[in-house]
């Protein structure tokens, strides 16, 4: 076998390949088309004119605490092309990282249904305040996260650990902690597989061990980061001069309705797709009608509330999509007393309650997967509740979410391989549909930025 037959052979064997090559083209395509604008104008003008370390020490004394994501973008700022070509392989790298953490046994159609997960996550939500200032900051440590977690379930599983990706995992892991939400993310997911690992070995695994110190020491490093103290008088003044009004109860309630509306009280389609799954899922295997009510709950919330409002707008419902819109949009002290403001607060616990406990059923014979499923769900929400303790939290908006949204998309991959275990009769039909709605969510991005 010569060597153009051997890589035909890899290639035809690798189900990572064309997946993969489609992705590359369809991201390399919209980076060609993305503009200049926002907070990258500020960056390619004037932080690389500025040597690196003071740089980064001003940000860290006056603005935040991200100094490893700001020392990349710092790097990137010197030439626009660079984010271009960096971003397109973090998108493959997110996209690879995604299957391989998530399907033990990766063929051509779970390879697929990665890709096409990802394309249900609105990506206009990474141009918010332009693409290179939003992607570093979000996607990026995101993605290095998954990396992260993929060398903790290697240890996890005692998978053989080469020398060389030590750096590379633990590396990840630094980037990927240095952004405030992601960090309190890792360090539940630490501390779940750290627990499962010596209640199930009876021994302490000391990688994972290492990586929750680490976690826990820049979790330190940022709170008491005077550049964030800073940042938060400063754009409370500037922007929500009311918050310093509020107490826990308020900030926490600010982050839920933020968090748990867009998801719930708005056509969303990522937590759609999730819906429909988790439903079928429950529904193939259990006859019990209250097991199947609770899944019904979800997928009927995304139906009454999303779609149904989309198409033809009910009053009542819109006054519950406003809920979080605005400080007067929460339970106050001028309206406590009145049993309708809670309605809103009622109806996202109880569709969280339902999509936890369908989550649960779905996953009922594989303990560990069930609550890796439900506590992910939990900190992807959490990444979302924290918001309401940042007076940016509406000027920040939909990107902060980015977290919770691959949560539910980490979920849409883990219940479609149980379908397919179950061997559902019309999976054929639920991978069409997936990769109908992400062909469709992709084209309807791409004329934005055409037009």
């Amino acid at each position: 076998m010569n060597r153009l037959e051997r890589m035909k052979y890899c290639i035809q064997n690798n189900p990572f390949f064309t997946p993969g090559l489609v992705f590359f083209f369809s991201m390399v395509l919209l980076h060609l088309l993305f503009p200049i604008y926002g907070d990258d104008v500020v960056y390619l003008d004037t932080w690389w004119t500025q040597d690196m370390i003071t740089h980064i020490l001003n940000l860290y004394n006056s603005w935040t605490s991200r100094v490893i994501i700001n020392a990349v973008v710092w790097a990137l700022s010197h030439n626009w092309w660079y984010w271009v070509v960096s971003n397109i392989a973090i998108m493959m790298l997110l996209y690879y990282f995604l299957v391989r953490l998530f399907i033990n046994k990766p063929d051509s159609k779970s390879c697929w249904l990665g890709v096409f997960s990802i394309l249900l996550y609105p990506l206009a939500h990474m141009s918010t305040a332009g693409h290179l200032a939003t992607t570093t900051n979000y996607l990026w440590p995101m993605t290095f996260g998954f990396i992260s977690c993929y060398g903790m379930k290697k240890s996890l599983i005692s998978q053989k650990i080469n020398i060389w990706e030590y750096p590379i995992y633990i590396g990840s892991l630094l980037f990927a902690i240095n952004a405030e939400q992601l960090n309190v993310f890792i360090l539940g997911i630490l501390t779940l597989i750290l627990g499962y690992s010596i209640l199930s070995k009876k021994k302490i695994n000391i990688y994972l061990l290492i990586q929750l110190i680490l976690a826990t020491i820049m979790l330190i490093f940022t709170l008491q980061a005077p550049g964030n103290a800073a940042r938060n008088i400063a754009e409370t003044r500037a922007r929500f001069p009311d918050y310093v009004m509020f107490g826990i109860i308020e900030r926490a309630q600010l982050g839920y309705a933020f968090t748990l509306s867009h998801f719930i009280f708005s056509v969303n389609l990522v937590f759609t797709v999730f819906c429909i799954l988790l439903y079928i899922a429950v529904h193939q295997q259990y006859l019990d009608k209250l097991y199947r009510f609770l899944a019904a709950v979800p997928l009927g919330s995304s139906i009454i509330f999303g779609i149904a409002q989309g198409i033809i707008p009910n009053p009542a419902i819109s006054r519950l999509g406003q809920f979080g819109m605005d400080s007067t949009h929460i339970v106050n002290v001028l309206n406590f007393h009145q049993i309708h403001t809670y309605i809103p607060i009622v109806i996202l616990g109880l569709v969280v309650i339902c999509v936890l406990a369908s989550l649960y059923l779905c996953f009922s014979n594989e303990n560990l997967k069930a609550w890796i499923c439900i506590v992910n769900i939990l900190l992807g929400l959490t990444t979302g509740l924290i918001m309401g303790f940042s007076p940016t939290i509406w000027t920040t908006g939909v990107r902060a979410l980015i977290f919770a949204y691959f949560t539910f998309i980490i979920c849409i991959v883990l219940i479609y391989q149980k379908l397919r275990l179950l061997r559902f009769k019309h999976e054929p039909i639920l991978f069409v549909m997936i990769c109908f709605l992400g062909i469709n969510a992709y084209v309807r991005y791409l004329a934005e930025l055409i037009i």
